[in-house]
């Protein structure tokens, strides 16, 4: 059950195109998860955990708004 939640979620997030800084940031935060993680700092591995979401949403919508826009460009 597990790994098939798994391979849903990362065949949905390898086909969102995000690059650039994006992937950089979301590097810098995988790493700085698994530091908090490998120091027993749950914590800070929790808080940066949440972050990380909070920004790869924040990245999603902005990249939602402009595909509605493209669309709204393209029908007009």
């Amino acid at each position: 059950m597990i790994d098939s939640v798994m391979d849903i979620m990362e065949n949905n997030i390898s086909s969102i195109p995000l690059l650039g800084k994006p992937v950089a940031r979301s590097l810098k935060f995988h790493e700085e998860i698994y530091f908090a993680i490998r120091d027993r700092n749950a914590k800070g591995a929790h808080d940066l955990m949440q972050e990380h979401i909070m920004d790869i949403q924040k990245a999603l919508e902005t990249m939602d708004k402009d595909l509605v826009e493209k669309r709204r460009l393209i029908i007009s």
